[in-house]
């Protein structure tokens, strides 16, 4: 992995962290869309219901440039689009899509828990399995209302191969995302070869 900070994304990412900023280098529409033509790339994010923000690509040695600074931003899911003007031609989205902004780990309250739903309930049904649970873990609350407390012991152990899987499938798709192949980070898994 290269330097983060200084290292451009080369494709629009599906998360960014409150209060990141975030460089995007589009050198695929250098050629179809030079600056010195008469063309300007703008990127606008919008956060449902909420204001749109509009980014304004740089054109520098290598192409078009976009610099996100997602300061102030709300945690949240946004869409964004790419749109290539031009005074003669008009105006063209020529991308779109979506992405999740994620809370700034420097502002949230000691109440904030970043896991996702399935990982609390996973480890609140581990946890009154092993009779080690707390109130809170007793008390968390499955998607149809129940509260893990109440459901009976044979039922708990269903149900946790369930959330495993959903948990699994978040990391699964955590690793795709950052261009992980699981079994290869973690020492585990097959590597095939052909000489």
């Amino acid at each position: 992995m290269g330097n983060l900070l200084s290292a451009p994304l080369t494709v629009e990412p599906d998360t960014i962290t409150a209060g990141d900023t975030v460089r995007i280098r589009r050198d695929d529409l250098s050629s179809l869309y030079p600056q010195g033509e008469g063309y300007a790339l703008v990127y606008h994010f919008q956060r449902t219901g909420g204001a749109i923000d509009a980014v304004d690509a740089t054109w520098d040695a290598e192409g078009w440039l976009i610099t996100v600074a997602a300061s102030g931003w709300e945690p949240g899911p946004r869409s964004w689009s790419a749109v290539v003007t031009h005074g003669s031609y008009g105006r063209r989205t020529i991308a779109s899509g979506s992405l999740t902004v994620l809370p700034d780990p420097t502002v949230v309250d000691a109440s904030f828990d970043p896991r996702s739903h399935a990982r609390k309930v996973l480890d609140a049904i581990e946890a009154v399995i092993e009779r080690r649970a707390s109130k809170t873990h007793e008390e968390t609350t499955l998607s149809d209302g129940r509260q893990v407390k109440s459901i009976p012991h044979a039922e708990l152990m269903r149900l946790r191969g369930h959330y495993a899987a959903l948990v699994a499938a978040e990391q699964r798709q955590s690793d795709q995302r950052r261009g992980l192949r699981r079994g290869l980070r973690r020492g585990g898994g097959t590597l095939k070869a052909r000489f």
